[in-house]
């Protein structure tokens, strides 16, 4: 029961990663837009 835990735990800190990694490219994304609507 502890391992099938642990294995659950190991793949939410995976797909929080990624979703860390996706938010931070959209905020680029983001200002990238501001920057091309302000000039």
């Amino acid at each position: 029961m502890n391992k099938k835990i642990k294995e659950f735990q190991e793949k939410l800190v995976v797909i929080e990663t990624k979703a860390d990694s996706t938010e931070k490219k959209l905020d680029v994304i983001e200002r990238k837009n501001k920057k091309e609507i302000t000039f």
